[in-house]
């Protein structure tokens, strides 16, 4: 198994959910993680943290005290940030069958865990219902509007079937929009369709990519469950390499309709354990041996 003389005892304990946030010099990850602490402690949940090209000492230093008992984290050494390439390294070393993909800059609002674990199943993948943004927590719709809400979609027919993918939604009611990046999924199906695809670089469509795969090899359902806030920020910290994200993200679905239309439904989770196995740290962390 990968990694496997790396991982502590502590780290193969089977937990009910793997939580892995993909994480590069986000300092949001301070706040969120105090926030948050309190929902992951009082649940059977691990927290792995994938430091990808990082500056790992203010990760120690800055956040350590807010893990969960539960806790470690996977250092990647020498790259640039990559979330699918996070995402495949975190799942490599996380102990649960069932994941959940969350952002550094994500506050949970309305999660149920024990609610949301037992959905979590190899016929349905969840995703979380409504983000709001911090920027306009306190803004209130007092208009009375027809138009509720707003869904975007992208269809593609793939070997005669279709597929319709809810690439955004927006709810003008509450000021709320979609999550397609916050994934929640057995380990099974993530390895079935062998993980995040890292070829996607850049920020933008890595997450829908994952849902289509799903669905084209095991026709699962989606649901959506949940609220969260996220911290509002602009393009400036996304992974774009200095382009715009709109062209960034025209590049990653161009990549996936090529791949789509050779029949390749497949991830790299593979190719990146291999391949980045000897460049890889595992902290393992304890809360209460850092108090």
């Amino acid at each position: 198994m990968f990694m496997g003389n790396l991982m502590s005892d502590h780290a193969k304990k089977k937990n009910n959910l793997s939580i892995i946030i993909p994480w590069y010099n986000r300092k949001e990850l301070k706040t969120t993680l105090l926030k948050n602490m309190d929902a992951i402690s009082k649940s059977d949940l691990e927290l792995v943290i994938v430091n990808c090209g990082g500056d790992n000492q203010w990760l120690m230093n800055n956040c350590a005290n807010y893990f969960p008992a539960s806790s470690r984290i996977v250092e990647i050494k020498n790259v640039c940030f990559n979330k699918s390439l996070a995402l495949n390294i975190g799942v490599s070393q996380s102990s649960s069958s069932r994941l959940f993909f969350l952002d550094a800059d994500i506050i949970l609002r309305d999660i149920e865990f024990a609610r949301v674990i037992k959905k979590i199943s190899n016929k349905r993948f969840l995703t979380i219902g409504e983000v709001y943004e911090s920027s306009n927590l306190l803004e209130n719709n007092e208009e009375v509007s027809k138009v509720s809400e707003i869904g975007y979609y992208t269809e593609l027919v793939v070997n005669g079937k279709s597929l319709n993918i809810e690439t955004n939604r927006v709810s003008f009611s509450n000021n709320s929009r979609s999550a397609p990046g916050l994934i929640l999924l057995t380990k099974k199906n993530f390895i079935g369709v062998n993980g995040m695809n890292s070829d996607l670089n850049t920020w933008g469509w890595e997450d829908l990519d994952l849902q289509i795969r799903l669905k084209i090899k095991y026709d699962l359902l989606q649901e959506k469950i949940g609220r969260v806030v996220h911290l509002s920020h602009g393009d400036e910290v996304r992974n774009l390499l200095n382009k715009s994200s709109a062209e960034c993200e025209m590049k990653n679905f161009s990549i996936c309709l090529s791949q789509y239309d050779r029949g390749n439904y497949l991830g790299t989770y593979v190719q990146d354990v291999s391949n980045y196995e000897s460049g890889i740290r595992v902290h393992a962390l304890n809360r209460k041996e850092l108090v």
